[in-house]
């Protein structure tokens, strides 16, 4: 029995150094040169590509993500350039209505040193795009535009500021060539944006008492203050709520994010910054500033002791773009928190700085208000040894479609050539997810009875899910789908949430959709999702809550997997014993049987 249990221990050994070899591949190099620059499922096959800008600034193309492996493949059929212009933002989006992704492209002329950016649509027929060069759609904006559903018709609109108008707000349709830009400066006032903003379509004030109703908000980021323009009924001026900024004679003040920072269902709003010390400011401490709405104050979450080295700076590209200080939420070990990803500069004993990508993880503090804070976890230097290699973009994005956040990234080497690498998740064994993706639920054509309709990636639904841990204790977390869009904020088109090892049962899954000042909260529920599976909700039809649909795609943890195997082998094992002893218990009885016969002949 001794070795009946170690081989059955020896089998279990073995499966799981299957499943999590160290000699697995992780740094995956592409030689594709390129800034990445937003994140889409182009062809609505449930994988996600990626929009990159190459050829010196004046081309966008689309990397194709593989089905069979992990990979991003060039394609020269999604691929457009632009003469005398410098691309330096892509947003993909269906702004038509047709269910097919088209891609709002910002430029700026190539020899201009204006402060003035082009706005230009090329449509898309999920084959290829048409690159209608030739005319913008504006010719004078000052910075890039926030996407969101401004009317709830499931076409994307956007909000953007020209040299005519702060705000000016363009509801789109099916013929986009004829859609005008309509000034509201009567409606969010006078005051200039903040370049870059960080303006959002996001439920930013959603655990009140009086907005547990699932709207999506819009965030304004202009000179002045921070403004939350809550829905209600629409966005008017007694629901607008003014915030601060952090004082800028301290701080140098990075990009906005809007997280779930501690799994209560809150969204809460978040700034990298980097705090100027010393007498000529020639120091800059990073710190992440936490938004508290009871104290009306801005509170340090993040610990760099001894990480001194580290600081945020704005990062200026080879193709003229500069970048701001920006971090990227998703939760890279899947214990529930939110992680952050970032691009941060290390300055080494030599005095060489470097540009290095790193992960700050969420962990529990209570001295902190909100109990949580971020800490160093990892650095891309722990992969990329090249000293040479300078990151200028990261992010987190679900490359193997299996629940699991890896990282993609580009860096520069000393010649400034551009190349996109990713880093596969190697910080999650045993844990389970929930990946939810809500579509537009538009249709290419039309929608027969048989035919179920799909659409694209949309921007402004509210995702929330509560579920049990190990411990019994409520888990409940909230994501917004595509909130950001401006000046490279790489939001992956879907909602992951880890959910630790627990493969319990997923006990409610509550989704909304932005709606107009006339219509109701559009949302809908669904219970017991199994763990580990991959949701797509399509709203369809989007007034008529009862009948959304949901499918579910289940992708086994190795945990699940590994269980499997092992309960697989154990009832071989056990097979194989039943076998044996019932072969023995034969035997025996014929032994018995003959020797019966011998002591009895008359038997016989």
């Amino acid at each position: 029995m001794d070795s009946l249990f170690l081989t059955l221990l020896l089998l279990i050994v073995l499966n799981h150094q299957s499943c999590f070899g160290a000699d697995k591949k992780i740094l995956f190099n592409t030689q594709i040169n390129g800034l990445i620059a937003a994140f889409n499922d182009f062809d609505s096959d449930r994988f996600t590509d990626v929009f990159i800008i190459t050829d010196d600034g004046h081309t966008l193309q689309l990397l194709e993500s593989l089905e069979d492996e992990p990979d991003l493949q060039p394609s020269d059929q999604i691929k457009c350039s632009f003469q005398n212009e410098k691309i330096t933002g892509i947003i993909p989006a269906d702004f038509t209505g047709d269910a097919i992704m088209d891609v709002l492209v910002i430029t700026k002329p190539e020899s201009s040193s204006g402060k003035l950016f082009k706005i230009w649509i090329l449509r898309g027929n999920k084959t290829h795009l048409e690159c209608e060069t030739k005319k913008p759609l504006i010719d004078n904006a000052l910075g890039h535009p926030l996407i969101l559903d401004y009317n709830g018709d499931m076409i994307t609109d956007f909000l953007i500021e020209t040299l005519n108008c702060p705000y000016e707000l363009w509801i789109m349709n099916s013929i986009y060539k004829l859609s005008r830009g309509e000034c509201r400066r009567n409606q969010f006032g006078d005051s200039p944006l903040r370049l870059p903003h960080s303006n959002a379509f996001v439920n930013i004030r959603n655990c009140q008492p009086d907005s547990l109703d699932y709207s999506t908000d819009i965030v304004i980021t202009n000179e002045k203050h921070i403004e939350y323009w809550l829905n209600r009924e629409g966005f008017n001026i007694e629901n607008r709520i003014n915030i601060r900024y952090p004082d800028e004679s301290l701080y140098t003040i990075g990009q906005s994010a809007y997280i779930d920072l501690n799994i209560d269902g809150c969204i809460e709003h978040i700034i990298a910054v980097c705090k100027k010390e010393g007498f000529f400011h020639q120091r800059c401490s990073p710190q992440i500033l936490w938004y508290d709405n009871k104290q009306n104050e801005w509170i340090n979450i993040a610990d760099f002791t001894n990480h001194s080295n580290l600081y945020f700076e704005t990062i200026d590209t080879e193709f003229g773009i500069q970048l701001p200080i920006a971090v990227r939420s998703g939760d890279i070990d899947s214990d529930g928190y939110v992680d952050l990803i970032t691009v941060m500069k290390n300055k080494t004993d030599s005095g060489q700085i470097k540009q290095i990508a790193v992960i700050l993880r969420n962990i529990p503090d209570e001295t902190n208000p909100n109990r949580r804070k971020f800490i160093l976890f990892w650095t891309s230097e722990q992969l990329i040894h090249n000293d040479n290699d300078n990151v200028e973009l990261v992010s987190f994005l679900d490359l193997q479609e299996n629940g699991k956040l890896d990282i993609i990234l580009t860096t520069k080497n000393s010649t400034n050539h551009y190349n996109i690498k990713w880093i596969l998740n190697t910080f999650v064994d045993n844990s389970c997810f929930l990946k939810i993706l809500v579509t537009s639920g538009l249709c290419s054509e039309t929608c027969p009875n048989e035919k179920v309709p799909y659409g694209t990636n949309q921007p402004g639904p509210f995702v929330c899910y509560e579920t049990s841990d190990v411990n019994g204790q409520l888990m409940k977390g909230c994501s917004a789908q595509l909130s950001q869009s401006s000046y490279f904020a790489l939001q992956m088109p879907y909602s992951i949430f880890g959910l630790g090892e627990t493969p319990n049962f997923v006990e409610t899954v509550i989704a909304s959709i932005p709606t107009n000042e006339n219509q109701p909260i559009r949302k809908s529920k669904w219970t017991q999702i199994v763990p580990d599976a991959q949701v797509v909700l399509i709203p369809y039809p989007p007034n008529e809550t009862a009948y959304w649909i949901g499918k579910l795609f289940y992708t086994p943890s190795n945990m699940i997997s590994s269980t499997l195997a092992v309960l697989a082998i154990l009832c071989a094992v056990l097979i194989v014993i039943i076998f044996i002893l019932h072969r023995k218990e034969v035997l025996e009885d014929l032994t018995d049987h003959e020797e019966y016969k011998r002591h009895w002949p008359e038997s016989r």
